[in-house]
């Protein structure tokens, strides 16, 4: 009898002294803690980390795990190591116990590792489920919540979209009475009432449309992203707005230096094209005189210069240009100068006519002319064509290629010599 007593009394202590292992804590005991429940304690460092740091990482272990979408208490398990044991989920480690646990509280290192075992297993995956609901419903009541509240800031932003548009819209209506008549700058009417009304009711139907379209799928976005389940999905469409935006954003950052290089020769070219008209108008004027330049030729020569140095900018600017390096921008480039080539010979050369014919001097305007059989004052001259007015008060409109491979009677010029005269009838 004395020795079933003394079996009794050390199965008793020992049961005792793994049941205070898990459940009662010791001075250094540090809790650990899923929940508002403590599950178990730890009782003792593990190499450079204190209880309380091991209790902290088993409590984070157990968190993330109870993130799995189904947990299953059979693939909890024992993993006997060299010197100790660890216990897993799957291939999740979870815990481990060292043989300071074991000295502590003079136990095998295999029985505390069945009582952390039975604790997990009896206390830990029945908080899940009685969370995994909890969590499941107040889930649900949140996103019932959000998709109400996302439907009611989706409509006021609709009325007040509406509201705002009516505002401009008003505010049209005070400019359209204001200038009734239509739109003039210097006697020129740029656009008349009812261009303006059409143009109005396009942009601000334009805008309607866009705003609408970013505010239903910004709702849309939202709807999807408070749903767990479709989660994914509106990362997925996120994306389709955000990676153009970004690509966007980065090539205008790396194009910003190239902005900075094209307004410095605009500004240069702008100040550079101003001092040139200012001496050539100075030459037409007869104010400053160069010495077998006549004052005739101010303007072409001025004309021909800009247009010279416009092409010499945009040769400049050209390779600076957003996509100016890709195949497609060359592409349209090569086949916009063919078309230019083929549809302009005729153009060029009724220009380079121009040219000649300026500086050839044949005549000048107010001059009584005659090119073939049109005679008659000329009015204009320009690089393309010529314009003559007849006796009879007929504009006609000759090609510079036209009139330099004819004939040109100046009879004005004869007039000034004294050595014809005309008389007008």
């Amino acid at each position: 009898m004395v020795i079933i007593f003394v079996l009794m009394l050390a199965i008793q202590i020992h049961a005792s002294s793994v049941d205070s292992l898990a459940t009662k804590p010791l001075e250094s005991s540090a809790p650990v803690i899923y929940g508002n429940q403590v599950l178990f304690y730890i009782h003792t460092d593990y190499g450079p980390y204190s209880s309380w740091e091991r209790a902290k990482t088993i409590s984070e272990r157990l968190i993330e795990l109870s993130k799995t979408a189904k947990l299953y208490p059979d693939s909890l398990r024992i993993v006997k190591s060299e010197s100790e044991y660890n216990i897993s989920y799957s291939d999740r480690l979870l815990l481990t116990i060292s043989p300071a646990d074991s000295a502590l509280f003079g136990i095998a290192m295999e029985d505390i590792a069945q009582r952390y075992h039975t604790q997990l297993r009896n206390g830990y995956f029945p908080l899940i489920e009685q969370y995994s609901l909890r969590q499941s419903i107040i889930g649900t009541g949140k996103v019932f919540v959000f998709l109400i509240l996302i439907v009611l800031v989706t409509r006021y932003a609709l009325k007040l979209l509406n509201r705002l548009l009516a505002k401009v819209l008003g505010l049209m209506q005070i400019i359209r009475f204001k200038y009734r008549h239509g739109f003039q700058v210097k006697g020129v009417q740029l656009i008349s009432s009812s261009q303006f009304d059409k143009l109005i009711g396009l942009l601000i139907g334009l805008i309607r449309t866009l705003m609408i379209i970013i505010i239903l799928y910004a709702a849309f976005y939202l709807m999807l992203y408070v749903i767990p389940g479709t989660r994914t999905f509106a990362r997925t469409l996120q994306g389709y707005i955000m990676s153009p935006l970004k690509s966007v954003g980065a090539s205008l950052l790396e194009y910003i230096p190239n902005v900075f290089f094209i307004l410095v020769i605009l500004f240069i070219s702008r100040y550079f094209l101003k001092t040139l008209r200012f001496v050539f108008d100075e030459i037409e004027k007869g104010h400053l005189k160069i010495p077998g330049f006549y004052t005739e030729w101010a303007v072409p020569t001025y004309q021909m210069v800009r247009i010279l140095i416009f092409l010499f900018i945009a040769i400049i600017v050209f390779p600076y240009l957003p996509g100016s390096q890709s195949p497609a921008f060359r592409g349209i480039s090569v086949f916009v100068g063919i078309l230019f080539s083929l549809g302009s010979s005729s153009a060029i050369a009724n220009m380079v006519s121009g040219i000649i014919l300026t500086y050839m001097r044949p005549y000048k305007v107010g001059d009584i002319i005659q090119i073939g059989d049109v005679t008659g004052e000329l009015v204009e001259t320009s690089l393309l064509v010529i314009r003559i007015k007849t006796f009879k008060q007929v504009e006609v409109t000759i090609p510079n290629s036209v009139v330099l491979g004819g004939k040109i009677f100046d009879y004005s010029r004869y007039a000034e010599d004294k050595s014809l005269c005309y008389i007008q009838r």
